[in-house]
This record gives structure tokens, sequence and C-alpha cells, in this order.
């Protein structure tokens, strides 16, 4: 997993909703996982540090990673 923050409250619901995962291996294309797919835990580590843990099971070996959104 990894952690993500944001200084404000930009991490609202609707804009994790919009997020998608991207790994890749080697520069190409591995596994794209949709954060509103169930696919995805999130768990809220800290209210007023705006931190939220995402985890998720590859299917697919990786070395790199993208969140991107929209």
């Amino acid at each position: 997993g990894f952690v993500i923050g944001s200084p404000s409250n930009l991490l609202s619901v609707s804009v994790l909703e919009c997020m998608t995962i991207n790994t890749y291996l080697n520069g190409t294309l591995a596994q794209s996982i949709p954060v509103n797919g169930g696919l995805v835990n999130l768990t809220l580590l800290s209210e007023t540090d705006n931190k939220i843990k995402e985890s998720f099971t590859p299917t697919a070996a990786f070395n790199e990673i993208q969140l991107s959104l929209g």
C-alpha cells in the first residue's frame, strides 16, 4: 500500500472516486484499477492531517505506479 495526503480538504470522496491506479512493468501498462471499483482498500489515517492509506492486491508484476484523476 501507499499513503496519500493533502494539505487541505482536497481528498474528498468525489476526488477519490475519480482516481485510478495504474501499474507498469518496464514502462508497459500492467494493470489499471479504478478506486471506485471495489478492489482498492481505503483507510483514513488521520482526519486532521488528511492522510489516506490505499492498498490493493496486484494481479500482475509491476515496478512503477501512477495515480491519475479523471
